[in-house]
């Protein structure tokens, strides 16, 4: 499968001034991804985000800008989530909880990947390389932001 790193910037910047390959970390592949490379389709790239983002930012040509509420407006449908696998999870037997019947890692994974997604999109920010999650959880979203260089990864 395959999701995408985004540069997000506080200015807008030329072509030759976004991130490249070096900018994306060691501990990124083994661990999340086979591979990165230059997205080809930066226009489809952009609509995905856009179109992740809905209800959260607007996104006209390179510059993203959150609304207000962006935080809330976009953890509401995974905390609902969140708290349902919450839910299950009170009810798993001791069995369960030692594997011997039963699919509780599933379960606890789903919980983990609610709160925090590994297999999505990624941002570099700040010589800060986050998941998507993360990066709106910790940063001001109060300005807006421009979408420099766009990488594919495979996981």
């Amino acid at each position: 499968m395959h999701s995408r790193i985004f540069e997000l910037t506080d200015e807008e910047r030329t072509e030759d001034e976004r991130m490249s390959w070096f900018h994306i970390p060691e501990w990124f592949f083994g661990t999340i991804a086979d591979y990165a490379e230059e997205s080809e389709n930066r226009e489809a790239d952009l609509n995905w985000l856009r179109m992740s983002l809905e209800g959260t930012a607007e996104l006209e040509g390179n510059e993203l800008t959150f609304h207000e509420d962006a935080a809330i407006r976009y953890f509401k449908g995974k905390h609902k989530a969140f708290l349902r696998q919450l839910d299950e999870l009170k009810s798993v037997t001791l069995e369960e909880f030692a594997g011997t019947t039963g699919n509780f890692g599933v379960k606890l994974h789903l919980l983990d990947s609610l709160y925090n997604e590994e297999f999505e999109f990624y941002f570099y920010h700040n010589d800060c390389f986050m998941t998507m999650d993360e990066w709106i959880r910790y940063t001001d979203l109060t300005h807006p932001f421009f979408v420099g260089g766009i990488f594919d990864y495979h996981y």
